[in-house]
């Protein structure tokens, strides 16, 4: 996640997973190629063999690639968790005050990458336990990190100014 706005009002998260949309998307492009060239070359067999990994790869891009912004707005009292993908838009509306903290969601099935880091999530905890992900999915990204740092400075209550 990215850190896109940080003032005493308003600090607004983006999630925009590029590079995996640039990595999938090339793969589609690259099976999709190749079904047109043996569909055109009358060779169905290989057109079909070629579809089925371009299928999964269309699966994969509608399930993973999803853009997220997280908006806490302090004048509002709430935060807006906006999710975008290939299906349209959806989001929810959280009061302010139900928040308790924000952290870091440890991968359950895998403890590190190969690069050693931790695979993780920024979530939101409310005052009633629900655990609220801002993104679906589990990360090595270091801006995860940063982000909930954000998050827990932000979300610290404000003491009034000595005049």
């Amino acid at each position: 996640m990215k850190i896109v706005v940080n003032s005493t009002d308003r600090l607004i998260l983006r999630s925009r997973p590029l590079l995996l949309a640039a990595i999938i998307g090339g793969g589609i492009a690259i099976f999709a190629a190749v079904v047109i060239a043996n569909a055109i070359a009358g060779n169905s067999a290989e057109a079909e063999r070629a579809a089925l990994p371009m299928g999964m790869l269309l699966i994969a891009f509608v399930v993973f690639v999803r853009e997220t912004v997280a908006t806490f707005d302090r004048t509002a009292g709430e935060v807006v968790i906006a999710r975008r993908s290939v299906f349209g838009r959806s989001g929810i509306r959280l009061e302010l005050s139900d928040i308790r903290q924000a952290k870091l969601e440890a991968d359950p099935g895998k403890e590190r990458t190969k690069s050693g880091h931790p695979l993780q999530r920024a979530v939101l905890v409310l005052i009633d336990g629900k655990v609220v992900p801002l993104t679906g999915t589990y990360s090595a990204d270091t801006g995860t990190t940063q982000a909930v740092t954000a998050m827990k400075a932000w979300l610290q209550p404000r003491k009034p100014k000595r005049g």
